[in-house]
């Protein structure tokens, strides 16, 4: 990768933001494979959060072909409302 195209990658932000999400969501599934809870910023403080409570974009695939929503990579980066996001990490634990 040369300058320029570390340049174009900052101005965009769109690689680095796919990066990122990668990121979050590989640390997602660390916490959840040895049972921690992850410590996010939020509102200005550290919380810690049940990893089962972040919905992981396979499952929310799965979740939209079930109910009939085709996956496409347009819509792969979508998110789900939070109150489907819990019910489908509730629906992945089994209870």
């Amino acid at each position: 990768m040369n300058n320029q195209d570390v340049q174009e990658a900052f101005e965009s932000g769109e690689r680095i933001d796919r990066a990122m999400n990668r990121a979050f969501f590989a640390a997602v599934r660390l916490h959840r494979l040895h049972g921690v809870p992850m410590a996010l910023w939020e509102d200005g403080k550290v919380r810690q959060v049940d990893p089962f409570t972040i919905a992981l974009p396979e499952e929310e695939r799965i979740h939209a072909a079930e109910f009939g929503f085709p996956h496409t990579p347009e819509n792969a980066q979508d998110t789900l409302p939070d109150e489907q996001r819990k019910a489908l990490s509730t629906f992945a634990r089994g209870r």
